[in-house]
This record gives C-alpha cells, sequence and structure tokens, in this order.
C-alpha cells in the first residue's frame, strides 16, 4: 500500500471523561478515584475534541470516540446528543463510531434508545455473579450494584444496543474462572479482563493493594479460562480480548491491544477542561502534553510519540533475551512495578503472562 494511502486510513485511539472521575459507584479498586472535578466538559471543550480528532484522522479512516470516567453517563443525554451532532458536522466523509463505557447501573429505557439511534456500542463493568460483583463495585453507601448492572444490560438488549462486557479481575474473583466464564458469557459477545494490580506504599515499603491478584494466581486463573473458552463451541463462546489478541500474535499480525503493541502513544487521554494526557492511567503532570482549547490535538499527540517508544528502550535486559517478548512487549508500562534480578523494573505480572503463553503452545501443539 503506498504512503498516500496510508496517511488515508491514519488513525488514533482517543478517549474522553466527560465528566472526569465523578461517578456514582464507589468501587475500591478504582485507580480513578484520585480526582473528582465537579465540572461537565463544556461544549467549548467537546467541540475542539470533537472537530480536531476527526481532522487528524485519514480522509477515509474510520474514527472512535470512546466516553470513559468515572460514569460518563452522569453528563446526560443532551452531552452525546450534541457530541453526536457535532461528529456528524465535521465528518467530512469519515465514518464515526461511538463506544460508551460505563457501569450501567444508569442505563434505562431512555438511554438505551438513544444508544440504538445513535448506533454506540456500550461497554458495561461487570465482575460476575453478585458475591465476585458485589465484593467491590459498591455505591457510596455499601450497596452492591450487580442488579442494577443487569437491568441495564437488560435495557440495550431489548432495543438492539450491542454490549460488550469489562471484567475487573480481583481476589475475590479469580479463584473461580469456570465459573466467571459460565457468567459473562451468556450476558456479552465480548469480554475484556482488567487485572486489578495496584501498588500502594506505607511505611516506608510497597505492597499490593488489598483487592489486587497474586500474579501466580492471576495465570492460573488465565489458563483456567483459556481452557474453558476453548473447550466451549465456537458458536457460543464470547471473544475474549486478550486471547483473541495472543491468538493474532501467533500468527505474526499486531495484537490489538495497546497491552502487547511494541509501543504506547496513541491513546491520548482528554479531561473536562481540554487537557490532554499520555494515557487515561497517567493523568499526571508528568504526563500532561496540553490543552485542545490552546493547541490543535494532532500536535500534542504527536508530543505524545517518546512516551511510546520508551515502552520498548526502557525494557529491562531480562526482557530482551526472553523468549515471550514478541508476545508481551514487557506489558503494559503503568504495571512496571516489580523489580528484575537486574535491577531494572518490570511488569508485575511478567509472571502470569508467560504462564498463559506457554500454556497456549503447549495446548496448540498437542492438538496438533
Amino acid at each position: 500500500m503506498a504512503s498516500s494511502d496510508l496517511e488515508a486510513y491514519r488513525t488514533y485511539a482517543m478517549m474522553a471523561k466527560p465528566v472526569g472521575a465523578r461517578c456514582n459507584l464507589a468501587c475500591e479498586y478504582c485507580y480513578y478515584r484520585k480526582e473528582h472535578p465537579a465540572a461537565r466538559m463544556s461544549d467549548e471543550v467537546l467541540e475542539a475534541y470533537v472537530r480536531q480528532t476527526i481532522r487528524m484522522h485519514g480522509s477515509k479512516a474510520v474514527v472512535e470516540f470512546v466516553w470513559h470516567g468515572g460514569e460518563p453517563l452522569l453528563a446526560g443525554r443532551g452531552f452525546f446528543r450534541r457530541a453526536v451532532k457535532l461528529q456528524r458536522m465535521h465528518a467530512d466523509g469519515r465514518t464515526i463510531v461511538n463506544n460508551v463505557q460505563t457501569n450501567g447501573t444508569l442505563i434505562d429505557e431512555a438511554w438505551a434508545e438513544l444508544f440504538a439511534r445513535e448506533g454506540f456500542v456500550v461497554g458495561i463493568s461487570c465482575d460476575g455473579p453478585r458475591r465476585a460483583h458485589d465484593a467491590y463495585r459498591c455505591d457510596a453507601g455499601g450497596a452492591g450494584s450487580l442488579e442494577r448492572v443487569l437491568a441495564g444490560v437488560a435495557a440495550c438488549a431489548k432495543a438492539g444496543v450491542r454490549v460488550d462486557g469489562l471484567c475487573a479481575v480481583h481476589c475475590a474473583n479469580v479463584h473461580a474462572p469456570r465459573a466467571l466464564y459460565e457468567f459473562l458469557r451468556g450476558l456479552f459477545p465480548l469480554v475484556q479482563f482488567l487485572p486489578v494490580c495496584d501498588v500502594v506504599t506505607a511505611s516506608g515499603s510497597a505492597h499490593l493493594t488489598d483487592a489486587s491478584v497474586d500474579p501466580d494466581e492471576y495465570g492460573s486463573f488465565l489458563c483456567e479460562m483459556y481452557d474453558a473458552w476453548s473447550e466451549d463451541r465456537p458458536e457460543a463462546r464470547p471473544v475474549i480480548s486478550i486471547f483473541e489478541a495472543i491468538g493474532r500474535m501467533r500468527n505474526g499480525a499486531p495484537a490489538g491491544i495497546c497491552e502487547f503493541e511494541p509501543t504506547c502513544g496513541h491513546a491520548g487521554c482528554v479531561e473536562t477542561d481540554g487537557s490532554v494526557y499520555a494515557c487515561d492511567r497517567l493523568v499526571d503532570e508528568r504526563h500532561l502534553l496540553g490543552n485542545v482549547l490552546h493547541e490543535d490535538l494532532a500536535v500534542l499527540m504527536e508530543r505524545n510519540r517518546p512516551f511510546g517508544i520508551a515502552k520498548l528502550t526502557g525494557l529491562a535486559p531480562e526482557c530482551l533475551s526472553c523468549e515471550c517478548l514478541r508476545l508481551c512487549f514487557g506489558g503494559c508500562p503503568t504495571k512496571r512495578f516489580a523489580q528484575a534480578s537486574s535491577g531494572v523494573p518490570i511488569n508485575v505480572l511478567c509472571a502470569a503472562y508467560r504462564q498463559l503463553f506457554t500454556h497456549i503452545s503447549t495446548k496448540s501443539a498437542n492438538a496438533d
């Protein structure tokens, strides 16, 4: 394909947070609760963000808008109607896709009708059956949220809206992967697993949070989940992002998920005031790229290149000699808080992913 054709299909992966970290739940493991801005994204910021996002994509590209939070539905239906109107105004022939990531508890018939009318794909957070889900996904009063989540899923299903699942894997569900698989497969055509593995520092020492998964346990979870998934009837099993990504990589294709791509830096995060950050997990002064009200988004994302390249240049020597390097590329940089024998930071989930890669390779070899 000629360079001019590649330019025409140029894409970015942007994430916008229309109400910042504001949320109607108080999930204990949430990595974003440290920020609680009161303001909703203004019409001025929204217009600049939509216009600039579309413009920096190639003329034939599919432009995906991902709305995240906090809880983005707190912005209200009027906000999303304005966003869609602006997208149509500035599309200039490009295909527009909207994806909203929500806890699902606010979705009623009116929200579902809006999503159906405008073709939204909805990602809903669900950690499994009640005991697993409600262990950490509670409101400020301590009440569990599963029943409200399932009502939201049902409203979307009734309206014909596609709903994908985002499942945080934590100490309350990591020990029952097959039960979790059976629960999720009945709700979602696609499931993405998000390991809770965060570190806190207290009394001068760092340790994993109470909700976090032990890396070895997460590895066992992934292996057993893979077995449940691969043994299921192909027409009945959901797409599971990590397994699909590994399959693509084993066939020489890109992973398709940022965690296992060789570089980062193409997926920025836009906050309510128009500030743009290198990654939605790194909303801090060090990773601030600028503001869409003052500079064009294409310029800001170009400024993100050094951050993206550092994913490879910052690898530990142990990673460079590892047979799994071309499958994980060191994993997500935000999880590099374990230490290799060389003293260089390494992904805390390294052992889990090595266990999964080996398991899949062994099963594939035996099947052949």
